[in-house]
C-alpha cells in the first residue's frame, strides 16, 4: 500500500510512523528542508493531558470585544484587516462558545489525550527518540485568590482523575518551584496539574524522521505540493517533479491543510491562529526552574527544557497567514518576565532576538479533523489547534486504525466519529 503523506511535523511524523509499522510504503512530502520546523519548532512544549481545553469558553464574545478596545494588553489579539474574513467562522466559533458545548468538545479532546499519552510513552521506549521528555506536572500560578478556586474547582470537575489536580497555597507553590521565590508574596497560590508533562517537539521530530528513514521511509523535503488530484480511489500528489500516484492520501499540514483540501474541492473550517515564542538561556537565573509554569495573570507560559534553556509563549493573534510581529511584542515579553521572574535581566537575550512565529491550526469547533474525506483513499490530521504536541501520537495512531479498518486497541471511550469533518454536515 502506497501512501503519501503531506507534512513533516510532529502530526505528520507520528502518523509515518504507524502506517509504516502497519507495512504501508510511505512518502512524506515537506516544503521546508527538515522536518519540524514549522509550528513544531517553537511551540509552548507542554502535554495538556488533564486540561486539553477548546477556546470555546463562555465569555468568548466578551473577550473578543475587549481585545479591540484594549489590544495592547489583550492575550488574543485581532487584526482588523483580517477581520472580514473571519465572520463566517467567526459566528460557528461562537456558537459553540457556551458551557454545554465547552465541557462536551473538551471531553472529546481529554479522551484523545489520554490515548495519547498513552501512545507516545510507547512510541519513545520503542524508539528511544530523546525529546526533553519530564514528568513533573506544570504550574498554573494566580495572584488572585476566587480565580484560583474557581479554576481550582473546574479542573477537578473536567479532569479525568479529581486527584491529579491540586490545589496549593503560596507556601506549597514555592515548596514545589523554588525559583518563584521572588514572587511569594504576591501570590494566592497555583493550581498543578501532576499528570502533565513537557518536551522538545522540534527535537522530537528530528529523532523520528530519522528513525523512519532508517526503517524505510521516503522523505521529500524541500517540495512544495503543487496540486493533489484524485479519481477512482487513487490520490495524485503533483510536485516540481512530475505527479506520482498513491492507494492512500494523508493531509497533515497543519495550517497549511486548507489550501490542500481546496484542490480536492474540501472545505475545513480553520483559522491561523498566530503565537509567538523565545528561547533563552537560564544562565542568569539564581534559581531555575524545574517545570512548567503558566501566569494567568499575563496569560503567558515558561517551560524550562533542560536545566539550560527556557521558552517564553505569550499570547495569539488572528491576522490571517501574516508572519510579522508586533512591535509591542518585545514590551509584552519584557513585562510578563517581570511579573514571574523578577530581577533577572532577560533584555540582553531578547532584545535582538528574532522571535519564533507560527500558526494553531484552529478548527471551529477546537476538536482535531482526523479520519476519511468525501474522497476515497484521502484522510485528514490536522486542526489540532494549541493542542498538536499533546494530541499527535494519539491521533496518528487513531488514523492507522481508521484507514486499516481495524478499531482502536484501547479500553477508553475514544469514538473516531467525534473527529470526522462530517461531524459539521
Amino acid at each position: 500500500m502506497k501512501t503519501a503523506i503531506i507534512g513533516a511535523g510532529v502530526i505528520g511524523l507520528c502518523t509515518a510512523h504507524y502506517l509504516n509499522k502497519a507495512g504501508h510504503e510511505i512518502t512524506v512530502f515537506e516544503r521546508e528542508e527538515s522536518p519540524g520546523m514549522v509550528t513544531s519548532l517553537g511551540n509552548g512544549g507542554c502535554f495538556s493531558y488533564t486540561m486539553p481545553t477548546v477556546w470555546n469558553a463562555p465569555g468568548s464574545l466578551k473577550m473578543f470585544l475587549s481585545s479591540l478596545l484594549s489590544p495592547e494588553t489583550a492575550p488574543i489579539r485581532f487584526k482588523l484587516s483580517a477581520l472580514p474574513g473571519m465572520v463566517p467562522w467567526g459566528a460557528k466559533f461562537l456558537k459553540y462558545a457556551n458551557k454545554t458545548d465547552f465541557v462536551r468538545l473538551t471531553q472529546k479532546n481529554q479522551r484523545l489525550a489520554a490515548y495519547s499519552k498513552n501512545s507516545l510513552e510507547s512510541l519513545l521506549d520503542e524508539t528511544s527518540i530523546d525529546c526533553a521528555y519530564v514528568d513533573r506536572g506544570f504550574l498554573e500560578i494566580f495572584e488572585d485568590e476566587a480565580a484560583l478556586k474557581t479554576h481550582g474547582q473546574m479542573a477537578r470537575q473536567l479532569a479525568p482523575d479529581p486527584d491529579t489536580v491540586k490545589i496549593l497555597d503560596a507556601s506549597e507553590t514555592i515548596a514545589y518551584e523554588p525559583s518563584l521565590k521572588s514572587i511569594e508574596h504576591k501570590l494566592a497560590g497555583a493550581l498543578l496539574l501532576a499528570a502533565d508533562k513537557s518536551g522538545d517537539s522540534h527535537q522530537f521530530c528530528i529523532g523520528l524522521a530519522a528513525y523512519l528513514a532508517e526503517q524505510g521511509v521516503t522523505f521529500s523535503y524541500g517540495t512544495k505540493v503543487e496540486n493533489l488530484a484524485a479519481s477512482e480511489g487513487n490520490p495524485t500528489v503533483k510536485t516540481k517533479s512530475g505527479t506520482k500516484a498513491f492507494d492512500r492520501l494523508v493531509i497533515a499540514a497543519g495550517n497549511g491543510s486548507p489550501a490542500l483540501a481546496k484542490m480536492l474541492g474540501i472545505r475545513l473550517p480553520m483559522k491561523p491562529a498566530k503565537g509567538f515564542s523565545f528561547t533563552i538561556p537560564m544562565d542568569d537565573f539564581p534559581v531555575k526552574p524545574n517545570c512548567p509554569i503558566v501566569d494567568i495573570g499575563t496569560k503567558s507560559g515558561f517551560n524550562p527544557f533542560g536545566d539550560k534553556k527556557l521558552r517564553w509563549v505569550g499570547g495569539a493573534e488572528f491576522s490571517g497567514l501574516d508572519f510579522s510581529t508586533p512591535t509591542e511584542f518585545w514590551d509584552r515579553a519584557y513585562r510578563c518576565f517581570d511579573e514571574v521572574f523578577p530581577g533577572v535581566n532577560v533584555r540582553p537575550h531578547i532584545e535582538n532576538q528574532t522571535p519564533w512565529v507560527g500558526f494553531r491550526p484552529m478548527n471551529v469547533d477546537g476538536v482535531p479533523l482526523i479520519g476519511p474525506t468525501k474522497i476515497p483513499g484521502v484522510f485528514l490530521n490536522t486542526g489540532h489547534g494549541w493542542m498538536g504536541w499533546t494530541l499527535a501520537a494519539g491521533s496518528a495512531r487513531l488514523l492507522s486504525h481508521q484507514i486499516l479498518g481495524t478499531k482502536p486497541d484501547t479500553n477508553l471511550q475514544l469514538l473516531a466519529d467525534d473527529y470526522l469533518l462530517s461531524r459539521f454536515r
